[in-house]
């Protein structure tokens, strides 16, 4: 298992410091419990540390050349750097880190905060390890409609240092699964997450497309197609979405893209549509 631990911090003196830890930058006694202890873990430590001022395209640039051949990925966000994060703490996994506990120990102070982290992101991890999980987990945010979706995106945004994370995000999880069912009125046993809205989504196993890069498309974009939570999905499966409970199905409506805009659709079957939103 690929791990890639980021940190994100004005920081200079830290930042070097942090690069310099490479597989040092997580307490052993950690991975040798639990989640970690049962998969081979190859850990890497990478700073951001920019040239020409910080900005929050460039941030999520120097996420796509770190994150190449990682599987998972953490990001330690500075508290005073966290409005460059807003685009990614739910494509990343984020620990946020106030530098004013530092202490006299920067290495004390980073197994401390990075301990905290990986406990919470190993339980998510053996939820992406389910099949039936992660097609949950990796759901449209803007075009499925679902508190629990809402919530459980919040929470792995927002809330990843609680000491309750885990039974939260199980909640959440455990409404998502209760919305999987068949169509009513189908003579199939297909089985779809179905929205607020009665739009249905099934993961499909086409592989017939990738999602666009370019154009008016944004670095982020790119990302949320890749990794979900800090974990990486497949990029070349989407979702097909439709309405209806039969088997003569349609989709009509407003539907957001990856970057945020929307446009009316209408299909005779249905929506090809990646974890990122973007949709054909």
């Amino acid at each position: 298992m690929n791990l890639r631990v980021c940190l994100i911090s004005p920081d200079r003196d830290l930042s070097s410091f942090f690069g310099r830890l490479k597989d040092n930058v997580a307490p052993k006694e950690v991975l040798n419990r639990g989640y970690y202890a049962s998969h081979r873990v190859s850990l890497a430590a990478s700073s951001y540390i920019p040239h020409d001022g910080p900005s929050i395209e460039g941030l999520e640039n120097f996420l796509i050349e770190e994150t190449l051949d990682a599987e998972k990925c953490i990001l330690l966000i500075d508290l005073r750097w966290q409005h460059l994060t807003e685009n990614v703490t739910n494509i990343m996994f984020p620990v946020p880190i106030d530098f004013g506990l530092l202490g006299g120990s920067p290495l004390n102070f980073f197994h401390k905060s990075i301990a905290t982290g990986l406990r919470a992101f190993s339980h998510l991890a053996w939820k992406f390890e389910q099949a039936s999980d992660v097609k949950l987990l990796s759901l449209p945010f803007r075009n499925f409609a679902g508190n629990d979706l809402s919530e459980l995106k919040r929470l792995c945004s927002a809330e990843t240092l609680r000491p309750d994370f885990n039974n939260l995000v199980d909640k959440q999880l455990l409404s998502l699964r209760k919305r999987v069912r068949p169509r009513r009125q189908s003579s199939y046993g297909t089985r779809y997450a179905v929205d607020d809205d009665k739009k249905f989504f099934v993961y499909g196993n086409e592989r017939h497309a990738k999602p666009e890069t370019g154009g008016h498309h944004k670095p982020y974009c790119y990302l949320a197609a890749r990794f979900r939570f800090g974990f990486r999905i497949e990029a070349d499966r989407h979702y097909n979405v439709s309405e209806t409970e039969a088997d003569r199905t349609s989709i009509s409506g407003q539907f957001w893209n990856c970057h945020g805009v929307s446009n009316d659709e209408k299909r005779d079957t249905h929506l090809n549509m990646f974890a990122s939103d973007m949709y054909y």
